[in-house]
């Protein structure tokens, strides 16, 4: 996730998210990754759960966050070219974009100069929709409210991805950018 810009919000957002899980700075301005605990107190089952109840709360935490991406799975990667590791991640995840319209994209923050984003959201993009199609059904590329976007979250040698439908994305707790 990414705060807002102002003195002490990295530190307010840190303390409100700490009771869903474990958080950290992510070494870059404004970025907070974090593990969400999945326990059975009665708390939010995910953070995605929980940022309603935070925005509510008093004084209002939605104005502590720029953009929140829960990503489903987060792997490191050791290659100059993060786009193999994600092909290798993403490789059975054909079925899930079958039929379905949908679109890339990616923040690669620590890749300044070696990668270029564009280029990273193209190759994956085709990649998935040919593994889409090798699953039977052919998916389609658009930018014009897509059931599907693949969220790319790079922070140094990170990367995590997300699948968000359009009811996530309609939610108002996630904010795609």
């Amino acid at each position: 996730m990414v705060c807002r810009q102002g003195p002490g919000v990295t530190g307010r957002t840190l303390a409100a998210l700490s009771r869903f899980g474990r958080f950290r700075t992510g070494g870059y301005p404004q970025v907070i990754l974090g593990v969400v605990d999945r326990t059975g107190d009665g708390s939010p089952a995910t953070l995605a759960d929980g940022i309603e109840e935070l925005i509510a709360a008093e004084p209002p935490f939605d104005d502590l966050l720029e953009r929140v991406v829960p990503v489903e799975r987060s792997v490191l990667f050791r290659r100059e070219d993060v786009t193999e590791t994600l092909c290798e991640e993403l490789n059975d995840c054909g079925p899930r974009l079958a039929g379905r319209s949908f679109h890339v994209r990616t923040h690669l923050r620590g890749l300044k100069g070696r990668v270029e984003h564009p280029a990273v959201e193209r190759a994956l993009g085709a990649f998935l929709s040919e593994r889409a199609q090798a699953s039977g059904v052919a998916a389609r590329v658009t930018f014009n409210d897509p059931d599907i976007i693949v969220a790319v979250e790079v922070a140094g040698q990170r990367v995590g991805y997300a699948f968000l439908d359009r009811e996530l994305r309609n939610s108002g707790r996630v904010r795609v950018k």
